[in-house]
């Protein structure tokens, strides 16, 4: 597992984006949502990795990456990037 991430860490409570969302389409049931998470330190998703998201009582969505041109990225964290995101770069 890469990340173990909870509602309560997003910037955006569920509440403020489902108001958003619908401001501009009607959500119907079974609509998915995919929000993101806070993706610092955990590095590029590449060509074989699986994802999988689940909610609890609900259930699980799991994908695999496939990248035809079979690209890599070094694995660890992308530190220049976190630098820009935090505000810090310099």
């Amino acid at each position: 597992m890469r990340q173990d991430y909870s509602t309560a860490d997003m910037e955006y409570s569920v509440v403020e984006i489902l108001a958003y969302i619908s401001g501009y389409m009607t959500l119907v049931p079974g609509d998915v949502i995919l929000c993101g998470t806070n993706h610092q330190g955990i590095g590029p998703l590449q060509d074989g990795d699986q994802v999988r998201m689940e909610i609890e009582g609900i259930g699980t969505l799991e994908v695999g990456v496939s990248d035809p041109l079979k690209r890599e990225w070094p694995r660890g964290v992308d530190t220049e990037m976190a630098a820009r995101v935090r505000g810090t770069a310099g």
